[in-house]
């Protein structure tokens, strides 16, 4: 999506800051800000096709072997933003139904504030270490996400959420005749 904005450094030297660590400083540049996110939430809303349009079930139907590949390259870019709404709206439901995945998105999402927002470019001291870049930031906050959202199972609804969207994409990518195919009917 095009509407993230992207927090990061920028050292000029390759992007490791000298320390070898070119792979965190990389990532680092990816973690969207709350303003990029805001954005590319409400521009899928915008940009996604009318749900009349999208579930017209006059315009599904089985397809020959032949048209896979070209329902598959027209279908999913056409209704990728149906698709992203239907996952964020999922992932609600998912973070409701399991109420420590929302204690943990909560506490990652308040890390993410303190680390990146309230802090900004300062240092920020945790415990022993000091942390006094993004990349640092960003590693901190990676790994403690991964592993909080691990031991409160977290994992285990965005493992299935993303299963589920990806099989009801395809099957929907694959049955709904492309909006450029006349209708004859």
């Amino acid at each position: 999506m095009s509407g993230f904005a992207y927090s990061g450094v920028s050292t000029g030297d390759g992007g490791d800051g000298g320390n070898g660590n070119g792979a965190i400083a990389m990532a680092s540049r990816f973690i969207p800000t709350a303003e990029g996110l805001k954005d590319s939430v409400l521009g899928a809303f915008a940009k996604a096709q009318p749900w009349g349009e999208f579930a017209n079930t006059k315009q599904f139907n089985i397809p020959q072997p032949s048209e896979v590949p070209d329902r598959l390259k027209e279908n999913i870019p056409h209704y990728a933003f149906n698709y992203v709404i239907i996952f964020l709206v999922l992932s609600v439901f998912v973070v409701l139904t399991k109420p420590l995945s929302l204690v943990s998105v909560a506490l990652v999402v308040l890390g993410y504030y303190r680390l990146f927002v309230m802090a900004g470019e300062d240092a920020v001291k945790v415990g022993p270490l000091e942390l006094d870049t993004n990349v640092k930031k960003g590693a901190l906050l990676s790994v403690g996400g991964v592993l909080l959202f691990w031991m409160t199972g977290a994992i285990t609804g965005i493992m299935s959420l993303i299963g589920t969207v990806g099989l009801l994409g395809g099957v929907h990518a694959l049955a709904r005749k492309p909006a450029s195919e006349p209708d004859f009917e």
